[in-house]
């Protein structure tokens, strides 16, 4: 359509008001706004499964030159017509992309929080924090990146915030007990709308579909936290040193879901929704949305509104998650610790589901939504910081965690599917730190390694996987690594200081690296992304008295073209692969001013 996407279109203002009436007490109010009107997001084709039932379909519909629907299924042909879906969108490369779909993303955004401090005693400060915040996203997306009609997104969101947070903070026993203990609250609430536009047509002689139509995942969803935490630190020598802390965690989600075929709007027309009924029911299809006329008619008879049940869905998870660091001053300049901790992450609910699943209460789709159990880790870690006089800086750390019912994300029939896919360990290593062999120059550097492994699965993963072969598309293997995450990861960083009059002028160089990194968990190769290095650089000026400064750059200096995310479908029956590239070589130019 001749747009840039990617584009940037971003107001934004934040005020504060601390008021301070004694020495005791203070109260900050912050506010915010964030306002943003872009042409959608710089996602791009990244392939096409031409198997695939809806790219069968919509090529079908569009006319694509030697291709017809037949018994057995035949691939749409790999050729340059744009009637066909096939993969001659690769060659417009990272910045360019054929869609047809009206992109956009919009938000809006506002909140304000209040902090409320008050010194008790000399040995206790009470602190609340109260804050409130709305958002709302909107956007248009084309998943297929084709000029054909594939599957496009609409996602819409009322979402509503409010956290509550009281610390106790404090010391004791003459400075060697330090303590704080607290509540927090967080409840957020939100409307989602969220239609799905796939390959419609009917014949205007036959009234025969050629059609799966389109649907809105619309739910309301309503998230509680609760949770009340501790931590101690104490100093039982001058040199060793304990921290022990201890959280309880109380998550309650709901979710009820109004899924029903999708109106027309946002120039799509001839939605409505058709999938085909599984067993035992032996019909011939589940048909959505208006009624249709001709030989349509009698496969609609008898349908549904709703795919799932609008019933409420909820689920609570709690968990007591402790943890403990103890450390030992060896010298001012060299420090060593080891600490222990657990982690939890909540279940919940996936209401992106467009395949109905048979059940009594619901025989043209489901009771109650897919669910996914609560993800637990426990860490480990060693680590050292050193410090040689001023001239060399240093801090590392190995590390361990276990997994339990880690949660990843799979294709099932069209939508991403939330599953415990079972025990997991990570282990690795970080190092970083500077040197300034002269005290204009300073050098920065860091090494990282994450080395993951699944060491089981469930029965339900394994179950899923069944009739896939080791190193299928789409099948999660125990040797994966886990998504956005590479094994090796290195920065490095040079700037010098010249002195100019009183001021001075900083020029500085960055780079980069990151080995190759997987955007999903069945490790899809055809979006992930391989290793690859990346290069800023910045000369700044800084006035006397830091009262103002001025600064030029270049991000991508090499300008590289590597990805930055993934999405693939390539298993299921939309059957696409998307991914956003990163931004090319970009100049910049900042400045600010103290008053």
């Amino acid at each position: 359509m001749g747009r840039d996407l990617g584009d940037v279109d971003t107001f934004a203002a934040r005020a504060s008001v601390l008021w301070k009436p004694s020495d005791s007490f203070q109260a900050l109010l912050v506010g915010d706004y964030t306002k943003d009107d872009v042409n959608g997001s710089p996602t791009v084709f990244g392939g096409i499964n031409t198997s695939a039932a809806f790219v069968r379909f919509a090529s079908a519909i569009a006319g694509c030159p030697g291709f017809a629907l037949t018994t057995p299924p035949t691939p749409v042909p790999e050729n340059n017509d744009r009637r066909c879906a096939n993969n001659q969108y690769s060659a417009l490369g990272p910045y360019k992309v054929a869609s047809n779909a009206p992109s956009r993303s919009k938000l809006e955004m506002y909140g304000v929080g209040l902090t409320l401090e008050y010194d008790v005693a000399e040995w206790l400060t009470v602190k609340s924090i109260t804050a409130y915040r709305k958002t709302k996203p909107f956007s248009i997306r084309d998943a297929d990146n084709t000029p054909l009609l594939i599957l496009e997104t609409v996602n819409q969101d009322d979402i509503k915030q409010f956290t509550q947070e009281l610390q106790f903070i404090g010391e004791g026993l003459d400075g060697r007990l330090k303590f704080q203990f607290g509540a927090y609250y967080f409840r957020e609430t939100d409307y989602q709308f969220y239609p799905v536009f796939l390959p419609s047509q009917i014949s205007p002689t036959t009234g025969e579909e050629l059609r799966v139509g389109g649907l809105n995942n619309n739910a309301d969803i309503k998230n509680e936290s609760f949770a009340a935490f501790t931590q101690e630190s104490f100093a039982i020598t001058d040199k060793l040193n304990l921290t022990v802390g201890l959280r309880y965690t109380r998550d309650k989600k709901e979710a009820t879901p109004f899924e029903t075929a999708a109106s027309s709007g946002y120039g799509y027309v001839n939605v409505g929704y058709n999938v085909a009924y599984p067993a035992p029911l032996n019909a011939s299809n589940v048909c959505l949305g208006p009624p249709r006329t001709g030989a349509a008619a009698a496969a609609c008879a008898g349908s549904r509104v709703y795919l799932f049940d609008p019933v409420l869905n909820a689920k609570t998870n709690s968990k007591f998650t402790p943890a403990a660091t103890l450390q030992y001053q060896w010298t001012p300049e060299f420090m060593t610790y080891a600490s222990y901790s657990q982690g939890f992450k909540s279940g919940g609910f996936n209401t992106r589901i467009v395949q109905p699943v048979i059940s009594a209460n619901a025989p043209t789709g489901r009771e109650f939504l897919p669910e996914f159990d609560p993800e637990q880790v426990t860490s480990y870690e060693i680590g050292a910081k050193l410090l040689i006089g001023r001239t060399l800086r240093l801090s590392g750390a190995v590390f361990q965690s276990k997994y339990d019912d880690i949660q990843i994300v799979v294709r099932e029939g069209v939508a991403p599917v939330v599953r415990n896919a079972g025990k997991a360990t990570i282990n690795g290593f970080e190092l970083e730190g500077s040197v300034s062999p002269s005290t204009p120059l300073v050098i920065n550097f860091g090494v990282g390694y994450t080395d993951f492994g699944y060491d089981s699965f469930t029965a339900a993963l394994n179950a899923r996987q069944a009739n896939l072969a080791p190193g299928a598309l789409g099948r999660v293997d125990l040797d994966d690594m886990q998504a956005y995450t590479p094994k090796w990861s290195l920065n490095g960083g040079i700037s010098y200081r010249v002195p100019v009059g009183r001021g001075s002028i900083t020029p500085r160089a960055d780079i980069a690296y990151r080995s190759k990194t997987y955007f999903d968990a069945p490790n899809t190769e055809q979006i992930a992304q391989n290793g690859y290095a990346l290069i800023n650089a910045t000369i700044r000026y800084e006035a006397p008295d830091n009262r103002f400064s001025l600064a030029a750059g270049v991000t991508n200096l090499t300008d590289k073209a590597y990805r930055g995310s993934g999405n693939s479908s390539l298993t299921a029956s939309s059957g696409y692969a998307e991914v956003p590239y990163g931004p090319p070589r970009m100049f910049t130019i900042e400045g600010t001013y103290n008053f």
